[in-house]
C-alpha cells in the first residue's frame, strides 16, 4: 500500500491500464475455455444422436438376418419335415431379393457335416470349427471376426445351434453377409457430416465404416481405446496425435457383442472456433489500446471535467435512444406474441385431431401388406381399403376447414341432429376402440335430437372426448376396458356423457382439466388444447355447458346444450 501511495499520478494510471488489460485477457481466456468445452459437447451430442441412430439400424438389419435363419433352420430341423432342403432355399432367396446383404446360407448336422449350402462355396473343418466356437452373445447367437475371403472380399458369419426335443443338438446354421455392403448402407444412411461411424467387433476389428475409407477392414482399434477392455463405462476418448487427433465416443450392441463408435477430427473443433479466438485477440487489442488513451486523457484534469460533461450528455442520450427502441420492441414483441398464440391454438387443435386418423391411415396401409403376404388381396379388398383411406384424408381435410372457420367471426350456425353427429363421431373411433379391446357401450335414442350450433365443432368434442377416455382406460392398464357414452334429453336441454373406467382425474388438478395447455399426458403425447378448444366450442359458440367429475371407476364428462323446438 505504501508503494502504492508513492506512485505518481501518471504511474498509477498506467499501472492500472496495465492491470485492467490483464484482467481482460484474462477474461477473454476464459470465455475461450467456456467456448472450447461448449463446442466439444455439441460434438459429443452428435455423437450421441448419430450412434443412436446407426445402433438401432444395426440391430434391425441383423434382427432380420437372424430371424430369418432361425425360421428356416428351424423348420429344417423339425423332425417331421418333409421338404428338405427346399424350405431354406425358398426363404433364402426370398429374404436375398427383398435384402442382397445375406450372401450365402449353410446347414451342418450335429457332427458339422455340410448337409446343404445356398451359394457352393464350401468352408474346410477348420473354419467351420471357428464359427462354431466364436463367443456367444446374449442372444444365443455365435459371431465370427471379420474374414478375408479367397476372392478378396471381407465378410462375417453368424451361426446357431438348434436342438431336439431330447435337448442334443440336432444340426446348425451359418449365415455369411458382405461387409462391403453394410459399409455402403451406412454411407447411403448419412447426410453430409463431418463425424466418421465405424462398427467394430468385440475385439476392436472393423466390420464396416463410413464418411472415410469403407474399404479399411483389416484396421483393429487399438485394445487401450476399446470400451469394453479398459473401462466398461467409457464413452469417449482421444486417438492420435497431430492433425489426425480424434475425438471418438462409442456405443455398445449387446445383442450381437460388437460396438460402434463416432468420431470427430479434433481440426473441425478448431477450424470453428479458430475465428472466434482471432476476434477475442483484435477486441482485446482494441479495448486495451481505448483503456490506455483513456487513462492518459485523465491525467489532463482539465480535459476530465469536459470529458465527464461530454459523457454525460452521451450516456443521457443513448439512455432516451434506448428508452424508445425498447418501447418500439416491447410492442413488436407483444404484437408477434398475440399472432404467435392464435396460431399455436389453431395448430395445436387441428394435430389433436389428426392424430387418430393418421393411425388409422396407416392401420390400412399394413393391412394392405399383411393381405398381400398372405394371398387375401384381391380388387374388393383393395377397393374397400382406399375407400377407408380416403375418407379418413376427407375427415382431415374438413378439419382444417373446420378449425379455420372456428377463428372466423362470420360463421353461421345451423340447426342438427345431436344423434347423428354423436354417432358420425363414434364410427370414426370404433375400429381403433375395438383393436384397443375397449368395449364401448352406447345409449343413444333413436329420435333426433336438434340442437342450434355447429355441427363439425361439437362432432370434433365428442370425437376429442372419447379419444381422451381411451387413452385412460388404456394408460390404466385394467382387465376390462369400459367406455359408456350415453345422451339423453330433460326436458329443454339434451345431456351428453362419457364415462370411462381408468382410475379418474387427481382431485387437485380437477379443477384446471380446461385450462389452456394443461394436460396430464407425457409432452410428447398431448399439448393440453383439446379441451380448451372443446370448452370454447362448446360454452362460448354453442351456449352450453361442460364438465367433468369422477365417477367410482373413473371419469365422467358430460355436455349440456338447449334443444330447439322445431325441427327440420
Amino acid at each position: 500500500m505504501f508503494i502504492i501511495s508513492a506512485l505518481t499520478p501518471k504511474r498509477k494510471h498506467y499501472l492500472r491500464c496495465i492491470g485492467e488489460a490483464v484482467l481482460l485477457g484474462l477474461f477473454f481466456l476464459l470465455f475461450g475455455f467456456l467456448l472450447f468445452f461448449q463446442e466439444r459437447d455439441k460434438i459429443y451430442a452428435t455423437h450421441d444422436r448419430l450412434l443412436a441412430v446407426y445402433t438401432v439400424y444395426t440391430e434391425s438389419m441383423f434382427a432380420d438376418i437372424n430371424d430369418m435363419i432361425d425360421r428356416a433352420g428351424g423348420s429344417f430341423f423339425d423332425p417331421i419335415n418333409t421338404f428338405g432342403t427346399s424350405i431354406i432355399e425358398g426363404i433364402w432367396h426370398g429374404r436375398q431379393k427383398d435384402d442382397p446383404l445375406l450372401e450365402n446360407a449353410t446347414l451342418l448336422d450335429s457332427h458339422r457335416n455340410i448337409l446343404f449350402s445356398v451359394q457352393e462355396k464350401g468352408y474346410d473343418r477348420e473354419t467351420i470349427d471357428s464359427f462354431l466356437t466364436a463367443p456367444t452373445s446374449i442372444n444365443g447367437i455365435r459371431i465370427s471376426e471379420p474374414f478375408q475371403r479367397a476372392d478378396g472380399e471381407w465378410a462375417l458369419c453368424f451361426s446357431r445351434a438348434f436342438f431336439g426335443k431330447d435337448g442334443e443338438v440336432s444340426g446348425y446354421a451359418i449365415t455369411e453377409f458382405n461387409l462391403r455392403t453394410i459399409a455402403d448402407r451406412y454411407q447411403q444412411l448419412t447426410s453430409i457430416n463431418a463425424s466418421e461411424i465405424a462398427l467394430f467387433s468385440k475385439k476392436g476389428a472393423v466390420i464396416a465404416r463410413a464418411f472415410k475409407d469403407r474399404g479399411d477392414f483389416g484396421w483393429r482399434l487399438p485394445e487401450e481405446f476399446m470400451p469394453h477392455r479398459s473401462n466398461p463405462e467409457k464413452r469417449f476418448a482421444v486417438i492420435g496425435s497431430g492433425d489426425e487427433t480424434r475425438i471418438v465416443s462409442f456405443a455398445p450392441i449387446e445383442a450381437y457383442n460388437m460396438f460402434m463408435s463416432c468420431s470427430t477430427s479434433y481440426y473441425n473443433l478448431y477450424e470453428r472456433l479458430t475465428p472466434i479466438f482471432i476476434g477475442f485477440f483484435v477486441i482485446w487489442l482494441i479495448l486495451a489500446y481505448t483503456n490506455w488513451k483513456i487513462s492518459r486523457i485523465l491525467l489532463n484534469e482539465e480535459n476530465v471535467a469536459i470529458n465527464k460533461e461530454r459523457s454525460g450528455k452521451l450516456a443521457l442520450e443513448h439512455r432516451v435512444e434506448n428508452a424508445e427502441k425498447t418501447k418500439l420492441e416491447h410492442e413488436r414483441i407483444l404484437i408477434q406474441q398475440a399472432k404467435m398464440a392464435a396460431m399455436g391454438e389453431m395448430i395445436g387443435a387441428i394435430a389433436h385431431q389428426w392424430r387418430q386418423p393418421l393411425n388409422s391411415i396407416g392401420l390400412y396401409i399394413q393391412d394392405l401388406l399383411d393381405a398381400y403376404r398372405f394371398g387375401a388381396l384381391n380388387e374388393e379388398y383393395l377397393t374397400s381399403s382406399v375407400e377407408k383411406t380416403m375418407w379418413q384424408l376427407k375427415f382431415m381435410s374438413a378439419t382444417i376447414d373446420d378449425f379455420s372457420n372456428f377463428f372466423r367471426p362470420d360463421k353461421k350456425k345451423e340447426v342438427f341432429d345431436l344423434s347423428k353427429a354423436v354417432r358420425n363421431a363414434i364410427s370414426l373411433v370404433f375400429t381403433q376402440l375395438r383393436k384397443s379391446e375397449i368395449n364401448v357401450v352406447f345409449e343413444i335414442p333413436c329420435e333426433p335430437l336438434w340442437c342450434d350450433g355447429y355441427e363439425n365443432e361439437f362432432g370434433q368434442t365428442v370425437l376429442n372426448l372419447i379419444t381422451n377416455a381411451r387413452d385412460a382406460v388404456t394408460a390404466a392398464k385394467k382387465r376390462e376396458r369400459k367406455i359408456t357414452i350415453r345422451l339423453t334429453r330433460n326436458e329443454d336441454e339434451a345431456q351428453l356423457e362419457v364415462e370411462d373406467n381408468g382410475g379418474g382425474i387427481p382431485n387437485d388438478i380437477i379443477d384446471r382439466i380446461f385450462e389452456p395447455y394443461f394436460t396430464t399426458k407425457a409432452p410428447k403425447k398431448g399439448s393440453g388444447i383439446g379441451l380448451y378448444m372443446c370448452k370454447m366450442i362448446i360454452e362460448d359458440s354453442m351456449k352450453g355447458k361442460i364438465g367433468v367429475s369422477n365417477v367410482k371407476y373413473g371419469a365422467r364428462f358430460f355436455i349440456d346444450l338447449p334443444i330447439v323446438r322445431e325441427g327440420l
